[in-house]
């Protein structure tokens, strides 16, 4: 049985059918963005956060990213080894390389725009899901501008 929040196709990755492009376990901080309770369990034992939408869960992504504590003002290696549970780190890297991520940058240097925050998030969705995530450019403008008014974290 593959879960999920909504209308979805079960044989969607995970980050597709729970509407959370960054695959973040849950957090209650979510709440504010539209976080769904759930127990779920997905490929590898992991936990993961669902939310009512698809630009909810990408202004939680944005808002880990710009103000979490391991994030914000670490290097992307090092956000990426944190985000990732330590889990193909390198394999990581070479993606948001390929999709024109400086590596060697701080997150905060791409958090600092509208367009930096919305491209480090979107490489990495690409890769968590192995694929383009189903958002059109408005959607991730629009998440964007959703964590903006509820003061990110």
């Amino acid at each position: 049985d593959r879960s999920g929040v909504g209308d979805f196709d079960p044989n969607d990755p995970a980050t597709e059918r729970y509407n959370n492009p960054g695959a973040m376990y849950p957090s209650s901080w979510q709440d504010k963005y539209g976080a769904i309770s759930n127990t779920d369990i997905i490929g590898g034992g992991h936990s993961i956060a669902g939310f009512e939408t698809k630009e909810g869960g990408a202004a939680a992504q944005m808002s880990l990213l710009k103000e979490g504590k391991y994030y914000r003002n670490e290097s992307i290696s090092d956000a990426i080894s944190t985000w990732s549970g330590g889990n193909h780190v390198d394999s990581y890297l070479t993606s948001l390389r390929n999709q024109g991520i400086d590596t060697s940058k701080k997150v905060s240097d791409y958090t600092k725009t509208k367009e930096g925050t919305i491209a480090l998030s979107k490489a990495m969705a690409t890769h968590e899901k192995g694929g383009i995530y189903s958002m059109s450019d408005a959607q991730w403008s629009n998440a964007y501008d959703l964590g903006e008014s509820k003061g990110w974290i």
